[in-house]
Formats: C-alpha cells, sequence, structure tokens
C-alpha cells in the first residue's frame, strides 16, 4: 500500500535504514487497519499496550498506550482531535511526546504522530520549534506527522 508523502519524507531525514523499515512496517500495519475499519479502529490502536506487529520489528512505544513509560528508538503517538480533554487528546499525546523525547534522549530517533488534520493543525503547529530544535541537535533523526482522511494516509511535508 502507498502513504502519501512517506518516501520523500524519509529520503530527507537522518533515520537509519533499519529505522526506516520499522517507520514502514509501523505506518504499513496501521493503514491497513484503517483500509479494513476506517479512522476509528487508530483510537483502539491508541489503547493497546503493544501491537502486534509482524514478528522482527522490535519495540514500538506507544502514546497514550503505554504512556511513553519505555524507550524505543521509534514512538508512535495517536491523538483524537474529538477529544478535548484526557489521555487520547492532541495536547496530552504531545506533552507525553515531548516528555519521552526528553527521557529517551539518545534512544528515541523517530516520531510518528498520528491525527486527523484539526489536530495535527494545531498541536504540531505550536510546538514546530521544539520538534526543530530536537532534530537539529540529533536528539530524534525524524518527527512524521500523519494525517488520515477517509481511508487515506498522507505524511506531511513540515519542514
Amino acid at each position: 500500500m502507498r502513504i502519501n508523502g512517506l518516501p520523500g519524507a524519509l529520503e530527507k531525514s537522518n533515520v537509519s535504514s533499519e529505522d526506516k523499515r520499522i517507520i514502514q512496517t509501523v505506518l504499513s500495519s496501521i493503514q491497513e487497519i484503517a483500509s479494513d475499519s476506517g479512522r476509528g479502529a487508530l483510537s483502539a490502536i491508541g489503547d493497546q499496550r503493544g501491537m502486534p506487529w509482524p514478528k522482527g520489528i522490535g519495540d514500538i512505544t506507544i502514546i497514550p498506550g503505554d504512556g511513553a513509560s519505555s524507550c524505543s528508538s521509534v514512538l508512535l503517538a495517536i491523538a483524537d482531535s474529538s477529544k478535548r480533554s484526557g489521555r487520547s487528546s492532541p495536547k496530552a499525546v504531545m506533552t507525553k511526546v515531548q516528555q519521552a523525547m526528553i527521557r529517551c534522549r539518545g534512544t528515541l530517533k523517530a516520531v510518528i504522530f498520528i491525527a486527523d488534520p484539526a489536530a495535527i493543525g494545531g498541536e504540531v503547529e505550536e510546538h514546530l520549534p521544539i520538534l526543530e530544535d530536537s532534530i537539529h541537535v540529533g536528539d530524534i533523526d525524524i518527527f512524521l506527522p500523519v494525517t488520515i482522511v477517509g481511508r487515506r494516509m498522507t505524511v506531511l511535508d513540515w519542514m
């Protein structure tokens, strides 16, 4: 399945080939779920502690799923703009992302932030300076804001 914008985003980044493979596998798995069940299925991923990824993918930290209590090279954050508060609200998810970026410095390399366009526009735009600085100083290699509209998944180009 094709994920709009992903090849270009990965090409412009300093992500290792192993982390690129993990990112592609994670997003492909999510796209399959979204294609089968629509956007509503994504809230189930965010609530699970560990998604059944294909074998050999390694650990993925999921927010709000495990609250980013562990550190892995790839963090998957899923926000729901229909939630004004609570652990899956865009503000709460982005706060957890920033906490994980600080706590997991040196381990975390890629952050995938999945949300609808309203959440991406609000939360990502508000935190762009911090995200840009984190990439610039090498704390993370890539931040991927991803939207799902209908059954189409798109990685937004923000840099």
